[in-house]
Formats: C-alpha cells, sequence, structure tokens
C-alpha cells in the first residue's frame, strides 16, 4: 500500500495531549513507505521501543532510515549512541550501551541497522541543530512530512506526556509545494548533501569489523526478534506507560508466579508499584476469575478503579466496594452469581467489615487479594480478618513494611502474603536509592535548617522539659514554614509544603504564607491548599496547576503521603510529620517523582534540626533517647541526596547529635 492510501486517515494537525502520534502517524508512514529522514535537536534511541517491530519490517523490506541531530546536547546523555566526534567515541558509547544489561538488545539492534546500511547517523558538529522536521517517502516518491515542537524522543511523541503539537502535509494535497515539499527538501539537502548553516556534518554509516566481532553482534537483521517481554491477557501496559514492564517489575513478577503467587514487594515509592499490582491481577485473571485489592483510603481505592477502568479490557468488571457505593454488595453478588471475571476494589474499612468477610467468604479461598500501603495492616481487625480469610494468591505492596528494628511486629502480616504452602516466603526489595541511581526518581540536594530550642523552665521535671523543647521545636517549624516558602520561591518556580496532620494546620500556613507574600510583593500570590476536602476533580485541578507552574505555592497535609499522584515541585519543605521513619520516606520518594523518563530537573528538600549544643547534658540526652529516630532520618537523607552526608554529619556534631 502506498503513502497516498493512508492519506485519506491523516489529519493537518496533531495533539500529543490526545492524538495517538506514534499510533495514527508513524506506524502507518512505516508500514507504507520505503524512506524515513528525520531531523532533531534531540534524539533518543529509547523512542525506537515505541515501534521497533515497524522498524524491522521496514528494514526488511529494504527501507531506509536516516537521522540528523547535534552532539551539543547529546554529548551529556550516557545511553544516547550519538555521542562524540569520531568513529572511534561512537563505538565507545555503543560498547558501553551493550554492557548494560538493560540497553544491551536494543542497541545491538541499532548496530546491526547501521551495519546493514539501513541507519545513518548525521550529526551537526558546532552550531546546535534546532530544526524539527521528518518525512517519510514510498517508492512512487510520494511524501508525509512533518514538523512540530516535538523531538525524537518518548515525551516528544507519546501521548500525554509533553506537550507536542505536529503539523502534517501529504504529495496530495494542493499547499504541498509550499509546505511539505520545502519542508523535506531543506532535510534531504542537509542529509544528502552535507548543507546546512555552513556547519560541518559528520556521517556515522559504518561500524568496525573489531567492534562487530568483540560484541558479537549479527548484521543480518532476519536475526532480531521483538517478541514483548511479558504477554498480557487484559491488561495494556501502553495506556499506563510506553515503556513497558520495567526489568524490577518482571522480576518482581516471576518471583510472585514462581513462589505460588505469595509475594511481598516492598518498592521504593515512584517505581511503578501499581503496575507491578495490576500485572499479578493479569496474570491472575488469566485463568481464574476474582480479584480484590484493598487500600487503606478511599482516595487510593479510586486511584486504582481509574487504572483499570483506563488500562483493562472492558470485559473485566470493577466494583468499587465501599460505603459511598450502597449497593456494592448486590453488584458484586450479581457478578459472582453469573461467573464473570471482576476486579473488586475496597478500603481495609470495608474488606475488614462484617460485609466485607461475609461476601468474600462466598469467593472461598479463589481469588487474589492484593494489599496496597500493607503497612496500614497492623490493626487488630486485620487480625481477625486474616484467620478467616486464606486466598489461595496474594500480594502486599509497600515501600516500607516495618519500622526500622521493629520488623518482629509485622512478621504475621509477611507470613500471610508472602510464604507460600510450602512455608518458603519470597519479598523483593526495591530501595530508593535504586530508584533514584536508575532513573526512576529524580536527584535532590539536601538543605537542613538549625532551630533553636526555648529558655528552660527549672520548676519543670525532666520529661516535661523534654516535651516541652519538642513541641516548641515543632512549633518554630511551623511559623518559619511561611517565610521559607516565599523566600524559596524567589530561587524556584514551585514550592510544596508539608504541614501537620490536621485541616487546620494546612488553613494556617496557607494563610500565613499569603501575608508573608502580600508584605514583600504588589501581586497577589497563587497559593492552594490540599487537605482532603476538596473533591477528587478538584484536588486533580489543584495538582496540575502546581505541576504547571500556574499554581506557585501548595500546602498540603496528609492527605498526600500516600497513592495519590503528587505534583511536581521544586523545593519540598518536610515542616511537620509525626516521628515515623516511614512516613518521611513515603514523603520524600513522592516528591522526588519525575514528569517524565526524560525529566532531568532537581529536586531540593528542606529539612529541619533541634540545636541540643547549649542544653544541659541530661537534657540533651533525655532528647536524643526519645527522638533518635530524627538521627537516622537525616543521615538518611543526607546520604542519598546529591551532597551526600557528611555536611549534614557536620551539623548534627555541632548541634550535639553526634
Amino acid at each position: 500500500m502506498p503513502l497516498k492510501d493512508i492519506s485519506k486517515d491523516l489529519k493537518t494537525n496533531y495533539n500529543s495531549r490526545i492524538d495517538n502520534i506514534v499510533q495514527d502517524l508513524y506506524i502507518p508512514c512505516f508500514k507504507n513507505s520505503s524512506l524515513y529522514y528525520r531531523g532533531t535537536a534531540y534524539f533518543r534511541s529509547s523512542v525506537l521501543d515505541l515501534y521497533k517491530k515497524e522498524i524491522l519490517n521496514f528494514c526488511k523490506k529494504g527501507g531506509k532510515i536516516a537521522i540528523l541531530t547535534s552532539t551539543e546536547v547529546m554529548s551529556e546523555d550516557a545511553k544516547n549512541i550519538l555521542q562524540g566526534y569520531t568513529l572511534r567515541d561512537f563505538e565507545k558509547t555503543l560498547g558501553s550501551m551493550i554492557n548494560d544489561e538493560e540497553t544491551s538488545y536494543a542497541t545491538q539492534f541499532i548496530c546491526a541497522l547501521i551495519a546493514s546500511n539501513h541507519l545513518d547517523v548525521y550529526v551537526v558538529k558546532g552550531p546546535l541543530y534546532h530544526d524539527k522536521v521528518g518525512f517519510f517517502e514510498d517508492e512512487n516518491n510520494d511524501v508525509v512530512a512533518f514538523t512540530g515542537s516535538g523531538n525524537e524522543t518518548i515525551p516528544g511523541v507519546s501521548t500525554g506526556r509533553n506537550f507536542e503539537r505536529y503539523t502534517v502535509n501529504w504529495s496530495e494535497r494542493n499547499d504541498f509545494p509550499s509546505y511539505g515539499l520545502q519542508w523535506s527538501e531543506e532535510l534531504r539537502t542537509a542529509i544528502e548533501k552535507g548543507e546546512y548553516a555552513d556547519a560541518e556534518i559528520l556521517r556515522f554509516d559504518k561500524l568496525s569489523d573489531y567492534f562487530m566481532n568483540k560484541y558479537d553482534i549479527s548484521s543480518t537483521i532476519e536475526d532480531y526478534q521483538f517478541e514483548p517481554r511479558h504477554k498480557f491477557n487484559y491488561f495494556d501496559y501502553d495506556k499506563l506507560s510506553p515503556n513497558g514492564p520495567q526489568k524490577h517489575q518482571i522480576r518482581a513478577f516471576e518471583g510472585w508466579n514462581a513462589n505460588e503467587r505469595f509475594a511481598l514487594f516492598e518498592h521504593a515509592t515512584g517505581t511503578y508499584k501499581t503496575a507491578s499490582g495490576l500485572m499479578c491481577a493479569d496474570d491472575y485473571l488469566g485463568l481464574n476469575n476474582y480479584v480484590v485489592i484493598s487500600t487503606p483510603r478511599i482516595i487510593i481505592s479510586e486511584n486504582w478503579s481509574r487504572l483499570i477502568e483506563k488500562c483493562f479490557d472492558k470485559e473485566i468488571n470493577i466494583i468499587r466496594c465501599w460505603g459511598d457505593n450502597k449497593n456494592w454488595h448486590t453488584n458484586a453478588s450479581d457478578i459472582v452469581n453469573s461467573s464473570q471475571k471482576c476486579i473488586f476494589v475496597f478500603v481495609n474499612d470495608s474488606l475488614w467489615s462484617d460485609q466485607g468477610l461475609d461476601f468474600l467468604k462466598i469467593l472461598r479461598k479463589d481469588f487474589l487479594l492484593i494489599a496496597d500501603e500493607t503497612h496500614r495492616w497492623q490493626d487488630a481487625r486485620s487480625k481477625d480478618f486474616m484467620d478467616q480469610i486464606t486466598p489461595n494468591a496474594r500480594l502486599a505492596l509497600t515501600a516500607k513494611l516495618s519500622e526500622p528494628e521493629l520488623e518482629s511486629e509485622m512478621v504475621h502480616i509477611l507470613n500471610f502474603f508472602a510464604s507460600n504452602q510450602k512455608s518458603e516466603v519470597f519479598t523483593d526489595y526495591l530501595d530508593l536509592g535504586y530508584a533514584i541511581n536508575e532513573g526512576f526518581l529524580r536527584k535532590y540536594t539536601y538543605d537542613l535548617i538549625v532551630i533553636e530550642p526555648i529558655e528552660i523552665i527549672e520548676s519543670y521535671s525532666l520529661s516535661e522539659i523534654v516535651s516541652s523543647i519538642w513541641k516548641d521545636y515543632k512549633s518554630q517549624k511551623r511559623n518559619i514554614a511561611p517565610s521559607l516558602a516565599i523566600e524559596r520561591l524567589e530561587t524556584y518556580n514551585r514550592v510544596l509544603a508539608y504541614t501537620g496532620p490536621e485541616i487546620r494546620d494546612a488553613v494556617d500556613m496557607f494563610e500565613e504564607m499569603q501575608l508573608v507574600w502580600l508584605r514583600r510583593n504588589n501581586m497577589p500570590g497563587l497559593f492552594k491548599k490540599v487537605t482532603g476536602q476538596e473533591t477528587p476533580t478538584q484536588r486533580a485541578k489543584t495538582i496540575k496547576e502546581f505541576t504547571l507552574g500556574l499554581v506557585r505555592s501548595l500546602v498540603a497535609i496528609k492527605v498526600l503521603d500516600e497513592g495519590v499522584s503528587l505534583p511536581i515541585s521544586d523545593v519540598a519543605l518536610m515542616t511537620i510529620s509525626n516521628e515515623s521513619y516511614r512516613q518521611w520516606i513515603q514523603r520524600r520518594g513522592r516528591v522526588l517523582r519525575k514528569e517524565n523518563v526524560d525529566d532531568i530537573s532537581e529536586a531540593k528538600v528542606v529539612d529541619f534540626v533541634l540545636d541540643l549544643s547549649k542544653l544541659e547534658l541530661s537534657i540533651s540526652n533525655a532528647i536524643k533517647d526519645k527522638y533518635h529516630s530524627e538521627i537516622q532520618r537525616i543521615i538518611e537523607f543526607s546520604n542519598l541526596s546529591k551532597e551526600g552526608s557528611q555536611q549534614s554529619i557536620d551539623k548534627l556534631t555541632i548541634c550535639g547529635w553526634l
């Protein structure tokens, strides 16, 4: 089929927020053309993963690809094949990618395309190449050309990622000579004649025999096959993320399956735990009918429900099983009586209730139970539940199951979810350091603010003095936070301030921030708060406005600690929290989430420490004994920051904690 046969399905304008550019433009054109030229300031080899099968078939029928880009913007990309100006540098970078298990096979495929003369890479040496154009051409010389704001990267061409626009023009249109022809000929001239702004254009169209032999790379593209890394029954992972399951998700899933479908995934926030859970749900539904998912709060259960509706076949029913849905028990029973496949989403309160127990007994043992935020199962009602309900498949999801040194308190929960019929326990761990190093989360800097204690009232007992000092310390954090937030807004665009657990805490900080802002500025500040009183729609709107920078500062209480898609912030003020190490870890992980896979921005975490250096030894020792978890947290936080732990250790030493 030539390109002219698909022109009726093309649009002149595409918007990446709502259009599927890969599915509607790239894939049809690859299937019906023999030449693809692309000029882009940024090229990421990972983008080929979105249409690698189409590229393979395109090349098998004799297709040719040429990419024109710039070394200046690529030289710091460790996983980019276009680094360097020489063939030696070019091969060195390819070699490092082949040695990386994550990119090895895909890189060998790229090498095969180059070696088999199907892919040429052209690099503008010197000035930045900034044009963003491309065209497909078939054997009849018909052309589909496009230009726009998107680069040849995953966020640039994926639906719902960056906000990119594409303008498309093709040979059959009357205005083609003025637009599409001009775009395509300018790019063709740069690639085929090496003419672009008087700059030197280097061509990489071959690899040395030594390199090909060293890495045992086949130059025969027929040797390459791209089967899905994971086959799904009903779950469309691409609707969740175009990158497909990650290596750690595959590892965890396979471990769960090998352990008779019993496991705990203790994975850092931001590493797609929900998606990993949905992979297990999909697998179980392949041969069974029912999956039960439970979370500690309605807002989290709603999030699971929306993802299931978005990513699963309509054949899979979904029932929201909590008090707001008064007929859930009747609807759920009807589904079971008709033997339809279904995912039942609970909140813990409804799961552990008499009504929840009665319903699950109808299922007998024939269901998969997924417990999100499983650390919240440290509840007397959960013990009664685990004594009565014994599903034949189980999965626990959490960022941290237990507090340090309190692991024994959670052993019964671990065994319930992760121990199979042979008492073999499977736990898959993925900590925050790994998540940052592997690029799942953003890097961050750590700013530790010192707070001086109040004067001591001598008539108080030691315990009263310690409590009074700590209470004042928390009050001082609350009092200085509004000014700190406004100061950070002078340098950063978006500041997220975590405050106390009560709605009043957020309201007070929000109002004080507005007053501080108005004292320093003539224009109104764009601040909002998230307290849990908002509707899901209102909350999503606020978070989106903050992420886009329309709202400059966001004050949040505990509602954002679990299961909520946090906004992308530049600064996070850890103003008030309880002394739970787990909660601190969770908050930080959520703050560090990326906007997209190519997000290279960094975050700043602002934390606080009490100065003990001027206190009497008995008082400082009492504070250290009671609040020693503070030091564990500060050292761990600073250790994973860009600065490392030494600065914080020095400050802790000066403040009398070490």
